[in-house]
């Protein structure tokens, strides 16, 4: 491998690492040794049944076990070998599967989901965690069952709407993307990996960790331009019963979800040494976590209100729009000043030519130069 001094022999986990990113499809890998009717949980293959049933025909309730998941995929015949027995797939036992069967294949297999009361809390409220007491049987399908209803209702609409904002679309467009990055963090996980899938919710935001890192740039899943899932027999399984779409359509409806709502942007960290992947999406708006921040006056919260809805402004423009609402040129300058110094704000230009925005990392730019141009290819 090589590293920044020189060339490394591989470890174990790294040439695994290596072998599974070439190919295609991870999780279709048949396994030898498992049985479908011990080593799978059939209470949520019928649960799985039954929602099938409703979204293509009624017939899908009435075939067996085995005739389910052949049809769905989990079960697949071997075709180097003459036989016509069908084996279960890496991905049916990790959607499906017991979790002592599934740790038998993937001893590393962890799913985490933790609620904080606070944002700097290392104190959870709330875990489903894969082989807990309570959650003996967790495989990935029971955890999204489990999780997702609460993600969802742990989005509290404080804001209240103005002359400038319309917040109706707040809650579903956060419930919607938070479910887009539940599916997405599940379908690309590398299950192989050395860490826990885990899923942080706070008060401000979630933060879903997955191992393995993005198989597209951060561009490309934002604007939905491409995708490529690593563990395609898991995806297909969420697929058929209406949870996620074949189309890359999770990075856009989480842009959307902040673009529609003045949210902070998304944050995606790529982590290419250790193969990990963090999306981080965001609760609140940029003044909202100013506000938890700093104490702020009148003027600095319509200044910095003022820099979301432009990008960027000059001082001349924004106190001729505040209309001698909050005192004179001298005294708003002062507060500009005053968010300048505490870098909230950043100034670009000399002189009359001097313009304002929001102080942003070179990734929130990123974000927000997508965030536009998404924005422009739906306006067109």
């Amino acid at each position: 491998m090589r590293t920044d001094d020189g060339d490394r022999f591989a470890t174990h986990d790294q040439l695994k690492y290596l072998y599974a990113e070439s190919q295609d499809q991870v999780d279709t890998r048949l396994l030898k040794n498992f049985d479908w009717d011990s080593d799978l949980n059939l209470e949520d293959v019928n649960d799985y049944s039954k929602k099938l049933g409703k979204i293509e025909d009624a017939d899908s309730v009435s075939k067996s076990d085995y005739e389910l998941l052949t049809d769905i995929g989990v079960l697949r015949r071997d075709r180097r070998s003459s036989s016509k027995e069908r084996k279960l797939t890496e991905g049916g036992l990790l959607f499906f599967g017991k979790f002592m069967s599934i740790m038998d294949r993937f001893p590393r297999f962890q799913l985490d989901y933790t609620r904080y009361a606070r944002d700097g809390d290392t104190d959870w409220v709330d875990r489903v965690s894969a082989g807990d007491m309570n959650y003996p049987e967790m495989n990935v399908y029971s955890f999204y069952n489990l999780v997702l209803p609460k993600i969802t209702s742990n989005i509290n609409d404080k804001y209240v709407q103005d002359e400038d904002l319309t917040r109706g679309s707040y809650v579903a467009d956060l419930r919607s993307a938070a479910k887009e990055a539940l599916v997405n963090c599940l379908m690309h996980a590398y299950y192989d990996g050395t860490i826990a899938i885990q899923i942080e919710d706070r008060p401000s935001y979630w933060e879903f960790t997955n191992p393995g890192d993005m198989r597209v740039s951060r561009e490309s899943f934002l604007r939905g331009q491409k995708s490529e899932v690593r563990n395609s027999e898991i995806a297909t399984l969420f697929r058929r019963i209406g949870i996620s779409e074949k189309r890359a359509s999770g990075g856009p409806r989480i842009l959307r979800a902040a673009s529609r709502n003045h949210l902070m942007e998304p944050e995606i960290e790529i982590d290419a040494t250790n193969k990990i992947t963090k999306i981080r999406i965001w609760k609140i708006d940029i003044r909202t976590k100013i506000d938890d921040e700093m104490i702020l006056d009148p003027t600095e919260k319509f200044i910095i209100d003022y820099a979301i809805q432009k990008s960027e402004f000059s001082f001349s423009q924004m106190f001729k729009d505040m209309n001698n609402r909050f005192g004179s040129n001298s005294t708003v300058r002062k507060r500009l000043n005053h968010l300048l110094d505490k870098k909230v704000l950043v100034s670009e230009g000399n002189g009359k030519s001097t313009v304002y925005k929001l102080e942003k990392t070179s990734e929130q730019e990123q974000v927000d130069r997508i965030m536009r141009l998404k924005n422009m290819e739906e306006n067109l």
